[in-house]
């Protein structure tokens, strides 16, 4: 799908949201969630091509292990903010805001491995 074809696609949801929140606002909500699905698609399968090409690499067991998790920090982090907004949109902006809370807890819990990578590198060039 090209760029164009997905800005339209986003365009006319948007005015058919803008419409039907003049009517029937049940529809209008359940449109902006599927516009919503809609584009969490479309984004992996944009990625998917990244996703490929860096299993592709040839890299050290070590480098792919930060790498394993540097993709799973980042989807956590997508994840939690696409969950974050939507609850935001059905206006619960505090359960969004515990939202966010947790999915950056995540990604510290999953970052451990490189925090502790990071430390006992610095810890060796210190020591000499």
């Amino acid at each position: 799908m090209s760029v164009y074809q997905i800005i339209g696609a986003i365009i006319l949801g948007l005015v058919s949201i803008l419409l039907f929140r003049r009517t029937k606002e049940e529809y209008a909500l359940f449109t902006e969630i599927l516009l919503g699905v809609a584009m969490i698609f479309l984004s992996v399968n944009a990625l998917l091509p990244v996703i490929e090409y860096v299993k592709s690499l040839d890299v050290s067991r070590s480098s792919g292990n930060m790498l394993e998790i540097l993709f799973k920090c980042t989807a956590v982090a997508f994840l939690f903010s696409t969950a974050s907004s939507i609850s935001k949109d059905c206006g619960e902006a505090g359960l969004a805001s515990k939202i966010e809370l947790l999915g950056k807890c995540l990604v510290i819990s999953l970052s451990l491995p490189l925090i502790k990578t990071a430390f006992s590198e610095i810890t060796g060039i210190i020591s000499g």
